[in-house]
């Protein structure tokens, strides 16, 4: 609670006048500031999502093994996706990792841009999950809007849902990253920049594995544009709908 006394104005300045004169509103001093976890959206959020983990354990126990030799060898990729079990284990898997991944995106800020951080810190955890549910959703359309004339549609299929296969080591890995960090008690800031390293190493390293996929089945240049069409260019309107807003 406020100190009472942060609105009790001296004596000489509260009679001018023969007037009395009192503050209509707190001062500024009386305002109270939360840090990021102590929102109830972002305690909700958090317990929500260690919750859904919990109940997925099982799921993602089953595939990790699989999930992970993914990240080596891009023929693992058929193998999961072949395997219904596995499948379903991961799919559950990815889901899970939406919500801790939209966390920390939000208190981290990795969109660092006036719009976001104008924005108060119980809203943005929502906001980075809406916008990473507009990239799946946009991703989805062009995955079916750009449909391979010649060559594989299974090869085409496996290369776009190997990005979940990326997606859940990547959010483990940040929060493995998160917890050694703040044994050594480094500021948000840098924290951030490892994070965000990890991202666009993970990410090349995606981008590279689906070439391959690609390749397997398609030549060098149908390969390039199906990589620019389902990636690049999902990728790009997101940015640029960010920086426009």
């Amino acid at each position: 609670m406020a100190d009472s006394t942060s609105f009790i104005r001296p004596a000489v300045e509260a009679f001018k006048s023969g007037t009395l004169q009192m503050a209509t509103s707190p001062s500024q001093g009386s305002v109270i500031s939360y840090e990021w976890g102590e929102y109830p959206v972002n305690i909700a959020l958090v317990v929500a999502s260690v919750f859904f983990f919990l109940f997925i354990l099982d799921s993602f126990l089953h595939c990790n093994p699989t999930v992970l030799s993914c990240l080596t060898r891009w023929r693992n990729n058929y193998r999961l996706e072949n395997s219904v079990p596995l499948v379903r284990s991961r799919n559950w898997t990815f889901a899970s990792c939406i919500l801790p991944f939209c966390l920390i995106a939000a208190r981290f800020n990795f969109f660092d841009i006036d719009f976001i951080t104008q924005q108060p810190a119980e809203y943005r955890t929502p906001f980075y999950v809406g916008v990473f549910l507009a990239f799946m959703l946009l991703r989805f359309v062009i995955y079916k809007v750009i449909r391979p004339l010649h060559g594989s549609m299974e090869t085409y299929r496996i290369a776009h849902r190997s990005a979940m296969n990326f997606f859940i080591p990547y959010t483990i890995l940040m929060l493995v990253t998160i917890g050694v960090l703040r044994i050594f008690h480094l500021d948000p800031d840098t924290v951030r920049t490892v994070l965000l390293c990890e991202t666009g190493t993970v990410y090349l390293v995606y981008l590279f594995t689906k070439l391959e996929i690609l390749g397997s089945s398609y030549g060098v240049l149908t390969t390039f544009l199906y990589l620019c069409g389902l990636e690049l260019l999902p990728a790009a309107a997101l940015t640029g709908a960010i920086m426009w807003l």
